[in-house]
């Protein structure tokens, strides 16, 4: 898709799709951390945990500050150069989450 194209169906939809932008190996180190994002305590790490009643992790806040996968994937040319050339304009992250949900587990997710 040209850049152009990219630029029309951000403009018109909102979102652009480029499937197999990132590398198996690039997406598979944002797994390297998870038991320490699952098994963290907030205090310890500086990363926030909303957490089920039964104390399983339901979404996970800020890892893009605190683990080296995450500050290196936000700062991924791959995904920063489109997206600065969509906007136009500089970029800053200044919230990210990760969702966590067990298939066939946990309660549902309200979308806004």
């Amino acid at each position: 898709m040209s850049d152009w194209t990219q630029q029309q169906q951000f403009h018109e939809q909102g979102f652009v799709l480029c499937r197999s932008l990132l590398s198996s190996d690039e997406i598979a180190s944002l797994d390297e951390p998870m038991d320490d994002l699952l098994n963290g305590q907030d205090e310890d790490d500086h990363v926030h945990r909303e957490r089920e009643r039964s104390g399983a992790v339901r979404s996970i806040f800020l890892a893009h500050r605190h683990y080296d996968p995450y500050k290196a994937i936000i700062r991924n040319p791959k995904l920063l150069d489109p997206v600065k050339k969509l906007l136009n304009n500089d970029v800053h992250i200044y919230h990210s989450k990760l969702n966590v949900k067990d298939s066939f587990e946990g309660t549902v997710w309200l979308w806004h």
